[in-house]
């Protein structure tokens, strides 16, 4: 940060903070967008994809947040791993992906083209960490849609299922067709049927992996 604040003072009219969690630097001369971006390098900042599908948004969640359920940091870290082993060819579409660790949506999952909020389920007696996933969330000059619930799926399953339906959008959509577009024409049901053996906790006794969430 203190880099920033030189690199602010030094080349651009001030930095702002972004509601995507981004820093962003204004009024940066042409002249001068060489040294900021070795700069930014230096700091470990000059990462491609803001706002592309690899540029995640997400609360702290239950890191630090008494309300939260989950904790976005370590689905975050796994998505990050997956736009660069698995997902590598679509890292840089224009799919957003934003978590938070309960449903008060501190993390924009509402408007998202994928979103999860943290949930628990139970399964016995104990609570299983999962998420809820919604899809097709989007915001425009003139239009907000809300994300449609989908289906709650285990934490530790969970990068795999994001996995799953951006590579069904990969297979399925048209030409130039938006998320929220391609989510309004396939329907709910496909996409969940898609997803549903990892919604399945009949084998939690037997896999104590799934008591646990990512990053714990």
């Amino acid at each position: 940060l203190r880099g920033m604040a030189h690199l602010a003072r030094r080349h651009a009219g001030g930095v702002r903070l972004t509601a995507t969690q981004n820093l962003l630097l204004r009024f940066v001369a042409a002249t001068a967008v060489p040294p900021v971006y070795d700069t930014l390098s230096a700091l470990g900042l000059a990462g491609a994809g803001a706002e592309r599908l690899v540029d995640v948004t997400r609360c702290p969640g239950a890191e630090s947040c008494l309300s939260a359920i989950a904790r976005p940091r370590g689905l975050a870290a796994a998505v990050e791993r997956l736009c660069h082993n698995g997902l590598s060819p679509m890292a840089d579409w224009p799919l957003s992906v934003k978590i938070s660790g309960c449903p008060n949506a501190c993390g924009h999952h509402h408007i998202a083209d994928i979103g999860c909020f943290g949930v628990a389920v139970k399964a016995g007696d104990r609570h299983i960490p999962c998420y809820q996933l919604l899809v097709g969330g989007l915001t425009q000059a003139d239009r907000t849609v809300f994300g449609k619930r989908l289906i709650r799926i285990p934490a530790r399953r969970t990068p795999e299922a994001l996995k799953r339906l951006v590579m069904c959008y990969r297979d399925r959509k048209q030409a130039e067709e938006p998320f929220a577009a391609f989510v309004e024409r396939v329907g709910l049901d496909p996409l969940a049927a898609t997803l549903a053996d990892l919604a399945d906790i009949s084998s939690a006794a037997a896999d104590e992996s799934l008591w646990c969430d990512l990053g714990t």
